[in-house]
Formats: C-alpha cells, structure tokens, sequence
C-alpha cells in the first residue's frame, strides 16, 4: 500500500513530544575521505539517504554527523512507488532507502539491495522479537532489511458519540453511524473487508475480490466521504462530521492535541498495521555509513529523535528511556500483546486490487 507525502509530511508535526537535547560543538563534513573507522567497516561520506519526513530530522543528522564527521545529505519521498522506481535505476545515487513491508520484498527479489552486516548494527539486537527476521526483509539466511519505524492503523471513534463500540472492523458497517464514517482513499481499504470477511487481505481470489467490493460498496454508502490525507480527516472529526474512522495513530495524536473527543479501537480480527525497513541500494557508495546510520536509528536516542519527528513506534524499546509514560503507552512500546495482533501489510497483485478499489468508488 503506497503510503502518500501527504501522511508523512503531516506527521512530522506529530505532537509525541520528546524532547532531546543534542550536545553542542562543531559538526565536521567529509565528502569522501575516511571519517571513522570500526571493525570490519570504513565509513565514508557523504552519506545519501532518501526517507520519510520524519525519519532524519535536523538534530538527528547533527548528532551523527558529529559522532562520525560525515555529511549527511537527505531527500524526502513522495510515495513507495516513487522511490521504487529511483532504485531500480541502480544509478548508486543513493546510500539508504527505506521499505515498507508490503514493497520491501520486490527489492530483495530484484536485487535491487544488498545483505546488511548485522555486527555493524549491535542495536539489532535489542529489536522486539516479532519485528526481526522479518520474511518480507530477509532470503536465504541474509537479511535486507531492518525493521526501523512500525505502527498499527487503528480504527477511531467520538466516544461521546460511539458508545460501548464493538471492538471490530465491522462496526465500519454500523448503520447507526450513517453519514458520519470515512475510510481512506486507498487500495488498503479492501484489506479491511477481507479482515472481516475472514478472506486473506493480501492474497484474495477472484471471487474473494468481487465479494469485497460488493461488500466495500455497501459500506461507502454510510461514509461521509473518504479521506486522502491526515489533515482530512483530523477536520472531519474536529468538525464533528465524522465519529468513526479508519486512520493512523499522527490523526489520534493530532486529535487529543486540540482536545477533539477521540479513542482508539484495536479490532478483533487482527489490527492492520506496517513496519518500515531500512534497506541499503546494492550500488551504494557509501554502504558503511548507511549501516551506522542504521544502526543510530534503531537506539534509543536515536529512535526517539523519529518518534518525535514522525508520531510512530521505533522498532527498537530502548527509545522508552527517552518517553514519558503517556508516550509509551500511545505508541504501544510496552504492550506486546498489542504487538501479536498486528497483521502486517504483504504485496498484493497491485493492478489487481487498484482495479477493484475503482470499482468501489465508481459503484
């Protein structure tokens, strides 16, 4: 599912509140020459990124640019699709990529990435269990990718509207609320059917494909309208337009912020959710580099620079040192169980189900 500039650009804003304090003094730049050294690995800039909004934020370049005196250079994207399309040109124009778990395998299949040297990333190691070794990052003994940022797309509701809610994607169905639901403008939404349907959101049949849109389309007739970007829907609920919602956790954040009434449902069937994996470009110049600066991602200092930047979890619960308890427990870094009913976003066949997603809205 291609996740917008829009839903990243807005998260940036997120208000997690972490507040870090970068220690002062002079950042060298090397644009090419030996910076530092460590076992088996050289590092050598400038290290060239391309990432979310969020996900280097100006105190975070800093810090590691101070630790290994290299330059970091970073551009932002678009959408998954368009940075897809950037590294398949193997033009080594870029050090580090992250992926979403529903792309990041086409970049191992295509070999468009290469093995990472996990004794490079001792914070590997203290990665939660569900969230390493994941097979949508890893072939053959080797891994791709490293889980860096995840969250689970909650569903959100008024609860002085909503009352006593079933804890289910199918409440999306309720015809009490008719008129004042909205789901996102997006492929993804058919996984929610399927989640109720009980078919396989990421694999459906032909038949289970035509059910869903039957389904989807009985269910667009009590929405509002359907959302495209974060601020979207923050304005319908902050309006009262809307009570019942899929979303993400930057739009409950955002909501609590301006003190709308909003909760938070985790659905029966399993919570639909993501992880993202930093990944590093077969043809990258600077292969070390991306590895520290991988590895200074997932620490905890380093991992709550993007808590604060983006509003999502950090694959990594040393951040946690870093939270107060109300951060904790809104990006769900102590609750595993939690964690266990995530159901994490796969490929899909993505003509496909863009086919079947028009046909919902144009049915």
């Amino acid at each position: 599912m291609t996740r917008p500039r829009s839903r990243k650009a807005v998260i940036a804003i997120a208000a997690v509140g972490v507040a870090i304090a970068v220690t002062g003094g002079t950042v060298r730049a090397a644009t090419g020459a030996s910076a530092a050294a460590t076992a088996g690995c050289t590092v050598t800039g400038p290290l060239n990124a391309i990432l979310w909004e969020g996900y280097a934020a100006k105190p975070m370049q800093a810090a590691f640019a101070k630790k290994y005196g290299i330059k970091v250079n970073v551009a932002y994207i678009g959408s998954n699709d368009e940075v897809f399309a950037k590294i398949r040109s193997r033009s080594g124009q870029y050090d580090l990529v992250p992926a979403t778990t529903d792309i990041s395998r086409q970049y191992v299949e295509q070999g468009l990435v290469q093995p990472i040297d996990l004794s490079q990333i001792p914070n590997a190691r203290g990665i939660f269990p569900q969230f390493r070794n994941l097979p949508q990052a890893t072939k053959d003994g080797k891994t791709y990718g490293v889980a860096h940022t995840w969250s689970a797309d909650p569903i959100l509701y008024n609860p002085k509207v909503v009352k006593n809610p079933t804890p289910s994607y199918s409440i999306l169905w309720d015809t009490r609320y008719a008129g004042k639901v909205s789901l996102y403008d997006d492929l993804g939404s058919l996984w929610v059917a399927a989640m109720v349907k009980h078919y396989p959101p990421f694999t459906m049949s032909k038949t289970q494909l035509a059910d869903a849109v039957k389904f989807m389309q009985q269910q667009k007739k009590l929405d509002r309208k359907y959302w495209s970007t974060g601020d979207d829907l923050v304005k319908l609920f902050a309006s009262g337009e809307v009570v019942l919602a899929t979303g993400w956790n930057y739009m409950y954040t955002q909501l609590r912020s301006q003190n709308v009434p909003v909760a938070r449902l985790t659905p029966k069937e399993g919570n639909l959710g993501w992880v993202d994996t930093l990944m590093i470009p077969v043809n990258a110049k600077h292969a070390c580099a991306a590895q520290k600066w991988i590895d200074w991602a997932i620490s905890g200092r380093g991992g709550a620079y993007t808590a604060n930047a983006s509003g999502y979890s950090i694959s990594n619960p040393a951040i946690n040192t870093y939270l107060t308890k109300q951060q904790i427990g809104d990006l769900h870094m102590n609750d595993p169980a939690f964690m266990r009913k995530i159901v994490l976003w796969r490929p899909v066949d993505r003509p496909t189900y863009q086919n079947a997603w028009n046909q919902v809205k144009n049915g």
